[in-house]
């Protein structure tokens, strides 16, 4: 089977994320094309039996190229297994209002393209602090300070969730054809969620990824 990783990034973080999928998903059998929708024009994703597309919220948007591309082929993404994945800062708290937020972000989204997802995930984004400019630097350790966290701006700062991350990907190729492989990966997630809490399972349709503040 094939599936199509397209993304947008602004300062590298998403694309790490897209990597991560991609690498995941060729772990569990998948033939996986990864396209970084600002360098490169993404196949038609008819041709694949699963999407997923990631994109970064800045002042409130999602990359451009990201949301032209949901636009263009949203037809194609209504009629298959299809995901996206939201990388924020936002997503890093529980503040209500951010998550509020981050709701608002999401369906201006759906409406400006005409594309729902099937399911959807919240990941926490990054603080590459090292590679900031001094406004930026400032910015974002004020921000980061305003919701309770202590940073320092000497260090990078990764917030996704990697093991929910893979756990929303579970829950994503579960809904495709069953193989033997999948088989053994549903009851191993099966598993996993008898283990588990009821909030660190992934919800039937969105979901979210953060960790608190570790340096990188």
């Amino acid at each position: 089977m094939r599936a199509l990783v397209v993304y947008g990034t602004t300062e590298g973080h998403t694309a790490r994320v897209a990597r991560v999928m991609t690498g995941w998903l060729r772990g569990r059998g998948l033939e996986v094309v990864l396209c970084d929708a600002a360098k490169e024009t993404p196949p038609d994703p008819l041709g694949f039996d699963l999407a997923v597309v990631a994109a970064s919220l800045h002042f409130q948007r999602y990359q451009a190229r990201v949301t032209r591309f949901a636009t263009v082929n949203r037809d194609a993404l209504n009629g298959m297994l299809a995901a996206f994945v939201s990388v924020s800062l936002s997503a890093a708290g529980d503040a209500p209002g951010d998550w509020a937020g981050l709701e608002a972000c999401f369906q201006r989204f759906q409406q400006q393209t005409g594309w729902r997802p099937r399911l959807v995930h919240h990941a926490a984004g990054a603080m590459p602090f090292r590679h900031y400019g001094p406004l930026r630097k400032l910015a974002i350790a004020w921000i980061a300070r305003r919701h309770g966290f202590s940073v320092s701006v000497s260090e990078d700062y990764d917030l996704t969730d990697y093991s929910l991350l893979a756990s929303f990907l579970d829950d994503l190729v579960l809904q495709l054809p069953a193989t033997p492989a999948r088989a053994e990966l549903g009851t191993a997630t099966a598993s996993r969620r008898r283990a588990s809490t009821a909030d660190h399972a992934c919800a039937p349709r969105v979901s979210r990824g953060s960790r608190r503040f570790a340096s990188s």
